[in-house]
């Protein structure tokens, strides 16, 4: 299945593409990945006549997960995820090698002055929220939240042993 992802935020770059890659240098670490990451960057570069926007970067906090609405329940653990940017465009780009869905979690985004983040039902702490933001390849929480639609139920999608 399709996990697209935005390199812009807010007039920004966010680094997923990078964060994502820095998650699976640690989940799949070794030669194989190290020789997908440059074949992909290869065939970026040739698409777009440059490299993505954190190529420079070394201290990216690596994107473990992704937040989807997914009101249907179409992602199960088992399930390929094939990550690309400029989904539904002429321009659709797969970066990654497709790899398994190991998990997913629901996921409800209260925002208010809490910012409350319940995971399975879970309220999550202050410093599990900071974390989660983190993970999901947000520098801080209050970013999250300012990305985050007041009221937001979805699920989680894994491609790592990350739980909450």
């Amino acid at each position: 299945m399709t996990l697209g992802f935005t390199t812009i935020m807010n007039d920004q770059p966010n680094y997923f593409v990078e964060k994502v890659w820095q998650s699976l240098f640690e989940t799949w670490p070794g030669r194989e990945m190290s020789d997908a990451y440059s074949d992909y960057l290869l065939k970026y570069t040739a698409t777009f006549g440059r490299e993505w926007d954190g190529t420079q970067l070394e201290d990216l906090q690596p994107k473990y997960h992704s937040v989807r609405r997914d009101r249907h329940h179409r992602w199960k653990p088992g399930n390929l995820i094939h990550f690309v940017v400029n989904n539904r465009t002429a321009s659709r780009f797969q970066f990654a090698p497709a790899l398994p869905c190991t998990s997913v979690q629901e996921i409800e985004f209260i925002v208010n002055e809490n910012k409350i983040l319940l995971i399975d039902g879970r309220e999550l702490s202050y410093e599990e929220k900071k974390a989660f933001a983190l993970n999901n390849g947000f520098d801080s929480i209050a970013r999250m939240a300012q990305n985050s639609p007041k009221g937001f139920k979805g699920r989680i999608v894994h491609w790592t042993e990350l739980r909450y």
